[in-house]
């Protein structure tokens, strides 16, 4: 584990993208880790094959109804995959990537 505490230490108040076992992905701001946690701020999740990290979509089960809320955030039906998270606190040992996150276009642009 020495590998990976000094790795994640070096990326705290980063942003970083954690692929699961399970193929979900995440896109936050590493907040904290100890020896079996990974705690992320600001999140994104995702399927890693589905990851969109611009867009803060989320899906709500209404049939036939799909709007633009107040913040921007698409709701209804709208077949999007993703997730925005506050904070989210993940099992290291399910984890199966880690990589810091650099856009090549800047958030926003």
């Amino acid at each position: 584990m020495a590998i990976l505490q000094k790795y994640l230490g070096e990326l705290v108040g980063k942003d970083i993208v954690l692929v699961m076992g399970d193929g979900q992905a995440f896109k936050g701001k590493l907040s904290a880790f100890d020896d079996e946690n990974i705690m992320l701020t600001d999140v994104m999740e995702s399927r890693a094959a589905d990851a969109r990290w611009r867009e803060a979509l989320v899906t709500v089960p209404s049939t036939g109804f799909e709007g633009v809320g107040g913040s921007g955030i698409m709701i209804g039906d709208s077949g999007t995959s993703m997730l925005k998270l506050t904070t989210v606190i993940l099992r290291i040992r399910h984890v199966s990537r880690i990589w810091l996150w650099k856009p090549e276009t800047p958030e926003g642009f």
